[in-house]
């Protein structure tokens, strides 16, 4: 303990260490050496039959298909090396140098025709200075077309670090929240057992699909990804976000279910449409924006609603209500500004994704260390019910009276003897057992025990005490000693203080998802009501409560005792049945 106590300590300080020289450390300067220009003003464009000068960016209103033209002059003494640097969203592009074509994009018929948001890095020749430049733009979608973008002129390297370093932020914005989902996703599978399984693994892929989404539109030049792949994955991604969104909140709060599922089959019936129309050419996704748009917003709303409801009921941290308000609000914003002048997805959304992201991680590490410190309590319970229960097992009494027995009948009858010592051997082994670590053993191996203590007892009570068995099955798990005390209390407060002869029923049959035991008497009985203070326990036998937290704990079982003064008792014992049982029937 102490050893662990100064590693953790020199670790820390290591750590503690290392931040402190990457904050003092001298970087890595990556700014360009050499000047870049915005190259905006000067600019004519022309498109069908009008010419008018343009300060770039702008906009103007043409049909979907509209080719439009931007004209200038290179200046006089361009740098060596030089290029331009633009942007087109869902647009093709020429560029001619004193009508010469010297870029294009696509360079090429890319797979399902599709046409990505890229930039367009164009190196121009040494002596182009003086030269006429003209750009000519076009896209097949009227809400982009007439988009004209910035335009920079500089060295053509420097252009590519310059985009590089301006994007990254945005792009590691956009990149975190997904890291985040993986991490969910991967504690929702390791700690499954301790309750991470459900609506946080839900929220694990929602939160990756965010981030497809928010990379692709981050504008962060991504040479290793392909363009199609960026399309793909970036526009694809988009309906499938309300999908996970819904899913997230009908595994969480199980509620409003009719209206909930209603909306999740919507959106999962149009993110599947939506991608059938762009793979058939049907329409493209950016022909069904709006319509993504729309249930993404509508999405939003109603999970903001349902968050300030469940704060109101107290079944969720105020925290996870700040940030998805957070969210929502800057998602309808951005769709606002969007469909106004056509902006892309700004660092507010992005903040509000890592923010709730980040939170969400948070209270899933806490969840998983209260169910750890719960586990670990739980293991100390039972612990201590298994000392509990061979300490009331071991029984001083019950020893001496058995050995008693035993020492009489070896005079009478020797082979009688023989097989008592071997009963009362097989009962000790099976209370003494109980100090091992397995806690299940077979009903096989505790119906073994079960017949040797009645073996045991009826050396003592003869003709006044009847066994009956009805065994289907024998081959399941079970705690230690969970039944044989059952049969113990049958037989003492049932059999013993009656008067006349008794009768022991041991029956177990199966249904479809358990098996059942039962163990009825025809004894005294007693009222149910006094389970609360459990009689047996007071007797000095184990207790009711005892087996009945050692069965719903170690096995998901149930436990249910049902008595009746001077008629019996019967206690009937559900062990749910396990998925790879082989199902044998052995009837015993």
């Amino acid at each position: 303990m102490k050893e662990r106590k100064i590693t953790d300590i020199f670790a820390v300080c290591i750590i503690v260490m290392f931040i402190l020289v990457i904050i003092f450390s001298h970087r890595l300067m990556l700014e360009p050496v050499r000047e870049i220009s915005e190259y905006n003003t000067g600019w004519t464009i022309s498109y069908e039959e009008s010419r008018e000068s343009v300060i770039l960016p702008a906009s103007v209103e043409v049909p979907a298909g509209t080719t439009i033209t931007l004209t200038n002059t290179i200046p006089e003494t361009p740098l060596v090396d030089s290029g331009l640097l633009f942007r087109t969203r869902v647009q093709s592009a020429e560029v001619y140098l004193d009508g010469r074509k010297i870029y294009a994009y696509p360079e090429e018929d890319l797979l399902g025709d599709v046409l990505p948001s890229s930039w367009n890095f164009v190196r121009l020749p040494d002596d182009c200075g003086g030269q006429t430049i003209e750009i000519r733009l076009e896209s097949p979608y009227s809400g982009f077309s007439g988009n004209l973008p910035e335009v920079y002129i500089g060295n053509y390297n420097d252009l590519i670090t310059m985009t590089v370093r301006h994007y990254s932020g945005s792009f590691l914005l956009s990149l975190f929240p997904g890291v985040i989902g993986a991490v969910v996703v991967f504690l929702s599978v390791v700690f499954a057992e301790y309750g991470i399984y459900g609506y946080q693994r839900t929220f694990g892929f929602l939160f990756m699909f965010i981030s497809f989404w928010l990379c692709g539109e981050s504008m962060m030049p991504l040479p290793w990804l392909g363009l199609e792949a960026q399309y793909f994955i970036t526009m694809g991604s988009l309906p499938l976000c309300p999908v996970f969104l819904l899913a997230f909140q009908l595994e969480r709060w199980n509620r409003h279910t009719r209206i909930m599922r209603g909306f999740l089959y919507v959106s999962i019936v149009w993110a599947g449409l939506s991608i059938l129309f762009q793979m058939t050419g049907i329409y493209d996704f950016p022909e069904t924006l709006p319509v993504s748009h729309g249930i993404l917003a509508a999405a939003l709303i109603y999970t903001a609603l349902l968050y300030i409801e469940m704060a109101r009921a107290g079944k969720t941290d105020k925290s996870e209500l700040a940030c998805i308000l957070l969210i929502a609000v800057a998602g309808i914003i951005e769709l606002i500004l969007f469909y106004s002048r056509h902006s892309i997805v700004g660092i507010y959304v992005r903040i509000g994704v890592l923010a709730f992201a980040l939170n969400f991680l948070r209270l899933c590490i806490v969840s998983i260390n209260d169910r750890l410190k719960e586990n670990r309590e739980l293991q100390r319970q039972l612990e201590f019910s298994r000392l509990e229960l061979m300490n009331s097992q071991i029984k001083p009494h019950f020893i001496y009276n058995s050995l008693n027995s035993i020492r009489t009948l070896i005079r009478m009858d020797p082979d009688a003897a023989y097989d008592a010592v071997y009963d009362f051997s097989t009962y000790l082994r099976a209370n003494l057992n109980t100090l091992k670590d397995d806690d299940l053993i077979l009903f096989a191996d505790e119906l073994k025990n079960i017949r040797a203590y009645l073996n045991i007892e009826k050396l003592r009570l003869g003709k006044r005490l009847h066994t009956q068995f009805r065994i289907e099955e024998m081959e399941f798990l079970m705690p230690h000693l969970c039944i044989q005390p059952l049969v113990e209390n049958a037989v003492k407060h049932g059999i013993w203080k009656k008067k006349g002869e008794g009768t022991v029923w041991i029956r177990e049959y199966e249904t479809k998802a358990s098996h059942v035991i039962e163990i009825t008497d025809d004894g005294v009985g007693f009222d149910t009501a006094e389970l609360e203070q459990d009689p047996f326990e007071a007797s000095g036998h184990i207790g009711i409560q005892n087996i009945r937290f050692r069965i719903a704990e170690l096995t998901g079982g149930k436990f249910e005792i049902c008595s009746e003064a001077g008629r019996g008792t019967r206690v009937t014992i559900e062990f749910p049945r396990s998925p790879i049982e082989k199902g044998r029937r052995t009837s015993v």
